[in-house]
């Protein structure tokens, strides 16, 4: 009675060694195949990502630009380290490089502005550029009617110079 029992409790915790070691197979079985479609995952979203930004297909390009893009998202945006360690979708990331490019050129427009208020007027074709040449001009114009009307209305006009 004391051996039989003894012999069921032995087979019980080979059965539990056996279930465990099943139950711990699959598991890992599951991690490498969850490992496996990570990787497929992000390869395709690496494609995607060199596809919706052509310029990051230059490795030194893209190096530099995402350092730059990493700062703004942490900076500007908020994000934390591991947020952006664990960012894979190419979508969110062509947001993000989008919104750094956009502000990045946004901080630069003052200063374009600023330049084209300290550059010099353009003068319009056919106008005079001083307050001399169009005095001269109103008489020379004056003058013209004067001697076309040949009237007192035009001649005071070409004295008084209108």
């Amino acid at each position: 009675d004391l051996f039989l029992a003894k012999t069921e409790w032995d087979q019980y915790k080979e059965q539990q060694k056996t279930v465990e070691a099943e139950r711990q197979r699959v598991a890992q079985e599951q991690m490498h195949d969850h490992q496996r479609n990570l990787e497929k995952h992000l390869q395709h979203q690496r494609a995607d990502m060199l596809q919706r930004i052509p310029d990051w297909q230059n490795d030194d390009i893209r190096e530099n630009e995402r350092q730059e893009v990493i700062k703004y998202a942490q900076r500007r945006i908020g994000f934390s380290e591991e947020e952006i360690a664990n960012a894979s979708d190419a979508r969110a990331i062509e947001l993000l490089y989008k919104a750094w490019k956009w502000d990045s050129l946004q901080s630069k427009k003052p200063a374009a502005k600023k330049r084209t208020r300290q550059a010099p007027k353009m003068a319009k074709a056919g106008r005079p550029k001083t307050k001399r040449e169009v005095a001269t001009r109103s008489q020379r114009e004056a003058r013209k009617r004067f001697e076309s009307a040949g009237t007192v209305d035009a001649a005071v006009n070409y004295l008084m110079g209108r």
